[in-house]
């Protein structure tokens, strides 16, 4: 294969940042704005199809160019990103947060390409290609969040936030029913509607070989002689998939997170969690195609932790609810169970530059477990052990 994806972004942007008071609180505003022009180039080397024939009964096969040539596709997409960020000291060391964004993400680079191709054999309801798309546009994600927190000690804070994200332009696959470089159907053309009138009137079944047949005997050649589309034949209808930028998801959710530092013996505790929510989740009782998101779930962290005198260790817990992974080959939703497992990091700063660290993870042996739809079905199961790793640091 050789695909060739050229992306050219020209981007402007400016910056703001203001420091004031409001009601003796003081407030922090930075605000930007960003615009961003990419243009897209994709070619593929490919042998394109330039034709059908219809080799014998529901025997077809496509016939190909002599010689492989590039093909040529392009896109453009341009975006305005402004952003606000604020933070206002509400009361002493109390900070209240707003922010918005909008954002983007480009889609993957493979799914840029420009390529044609035709899969399998071109047999009666069976004419599938796929496509690329180099006009894809980026992701576009709204964000906004909001926080409050309060650092009631030195190295001691709880905070809690709100965040919301609409995000747009996701790809999904997309098949329609189109005609691609000429192809013409002889199947549907004037030679087989005649073929069929003649075994009709004969009393004959109208088989697919009877008519191939009869094609032949009508155009005085020899039996068995493939029927190659010609211009007198319908251009051909094909299922052609491509990615198209089709569905929106709205996404939101609450973090939490504290943590407390025991006066100056080096001891502390924090955690944090994070709880998600949003009209993006499969249905598992759904057949077909589904729009959902992978990868979302809650999550929650808790860690006892000491830092002094150039020792610093760290024993965690981290814990992940149930996701959905993806989906199968039949749009059937895979699940990963939920998981959690112990972490223990050890560091120790011999000097400015040196730095030696011990560490394990998943110390207690945990399994992941993935399954198609319900516990039951199950699909994969994990064990990895624990694993321990021992190195240094060093600062030139």
């Amino acid at each position: 294969d050789d695909h060739r994806v050229s992306e050219k972004t020209l981007a402007f942007y400016m910056q703001a940042n203001f420091e004031t008071e409001f009601n003796g609180m003081l407030v922090n505003i930075t605000t930007g704005l960003r615009y961003e022009k990419t243009d897209v180039t994709a070619n593929s080397l490919e042998r394109p199809a330039v034709n059908m024939e219809w080799v014998n009964g529901s025997e077809w096969s496509y016939i190909y160019a002599n010689e492989r040539s590039f093909s040529e596709g392009e896109g453009s997409s341009s975006e305005f990103l402004p952003s606000f960020d604020m933070n206002v000291e509400v009361v002493e060391d109390v900070m209240a947060r707003f922010s918005y964004s909008r954002s983007l993400a480009r889609p993957p680079v493979s799914s840029l390409r420009s390529t044609t191709s035709f899969l399998g054999n071109p047999k009666v309801g069976q004419r599938t290609v796929s496509v690329g798309n180099p006009n894809l546009k980026p992701y576009t994600s709204d964000n906004l969040d909001l926080s409050l927190e309060y650092y009631y000690g030195s190295g001691s804070y709880v905070s809690a936030g709100y965040f919301r994200k609409q995000v747009e332009n996701f790809l999904v696959n997309v098949t329609t029913e189109e005609t691609l470089g000429g192809i013409t159907d002889p199947y549907s053309g004037d030679r087989a509607e005649q073929a069929r009138a003649d075994l009709a009137a004969a009393g004959e079944l109208q088989s697919d070989q009877a008519i191939h047949d009869q094609i032949n005997e009508n155009q005085g050649t020899a039996q068995g002689t493939s029927i190659v589309g010609n211009a007198s034949d319908p251009l051909t209808n094909f299922f052609v998939s491509r990615d198209n930028n089709v569905e929106t998801a709205n996404l939101w959710g609450y973090e939490v997170a504290a943590q407390h530092m025991f006066g100056d013996s080096g001891f502390g505790v924090t955690a944090n969690a994070t709880f998600v929510f949003g009209d993006v989740e499969a249905d598992r009782d759904a057949t077909g195609y589904q729009f959902a998101l992978p990868g979302l779930s809650d999550s929650a962290n808790i860690s006892a932790i000491y830092d002094l005198d150039g020792l610093s260790a760290r024993l965690s817990y981290n814990w992940r609810d149930e996701f959905l992974t993806g989906f199968d080959q039949h749009s059937s939703p895979i699940f990963t169970e939920a998981y959690g497992q112990l972490d223990v990091n050890v560091n120790y700063s011999v000097n400015d530059q040196l730095t030696v660290f011990i560490e394990g993870l998943n110390l207690t042996d945990e399994t992941q477990r993935t399954y198609v739809r319900y516990s039951e079905q199950l699909l994969s199961a994990y064990q990895y052990g624990a694993r321990y790793n021992i190195g240094f640091r060093y600062a030139f």
